[in-house]
């Protein structure tokens, strides 16, 4: 979600976490969701927009 791609353009990381969040439990598993939003925080320069 945080990259270009040919159908869209790159969504902040910000953005990315909050679909992550509403989705979660539909399109997105929520344990895995609920694992990958904490390291997202702790390793910003990882996935800066």
């Amino acid at each position: 979600m945080t990259t270009d791609r040919p159908y869209r353009s790159a969504m902040p990381v910000e953005r990315a976490a909050d679909e992550l969040q509403r989705m979660a439990g539909t399109q997105f598993d929520p344990d895995v969701v609920a694992v990958f939003l904490p390291l997202i925080e702790r390793l910003p320069a990882l996935y800066a927009s």
